[in-house]
């Protein structure tokens, strides 16, 4: 595998967790389950708007490979250096990341500065990825911005 190739590898891959992190106002992680349902060939093509904020549209630009391997993982177990890939694993990392960005989000006591209408600091420090108490995250445009720049 080649240097591109290999990097384009991990942008997919990375864009797949990001969108398994999307809970649901239960904390359920509904694109996990949709990704181990639907093989790559058999994706269905999102027709309702409402689907648009778990970002299902945007999986068939994933890589084939990518994302027929990551079916796989999620339909059994893989036994790697260190561990077993499953579904469990997926579920905690997809928690594990919600999490990582929600600290990020709300960590009032972070060195940025949360601007109002007028341009001026509160002092809150507030990396405002998403309202933490809307589900799924209401930033959709934000976590598609940075879609957009892994699939690119």
């Amino acid at each position: 595998m080649n240097q591109h190739v290999g990097t384009i590898a991990l942008k997919h891959s990375l864009a797949m967790l990001l969108m398994m992190s999307l809970e649901d106002e239960n904390h359920q992680f509904q694109n996990i389950a949709y990704i181990q349902k639907y093989s790559h060939d058999g994706l269905p093509r999102p027709t309702s708007g409402g689907e648009a904020k778990w970002m299902r549209d945007l999986m068939p630009l994933i890589d084939p490979e990518i994302y027929t391997q990551m079916n796989r993982l999620l339909q059994g177990t893989t036994a790697v250096p260190g561990g077993f890939v499953n579904e469990a694993l997926f579920l905690q990392t997809a928690a594990n990341i919600r999490s990582i960005l929600r600290g990020l989000s709300e960590a009032y006591d972070s060195n940025y500065k949360h601007h109002d209408e007028t341009g001026t600091a509160d002092g809150r420090g507030m990396l405002n990825f998403w309202d933490p108490d809307c589900y799924p995250h209401t930033s959709v445009w934000r976590i598609r911005e940075a879609l957009g720049a892994l699939l690119a």
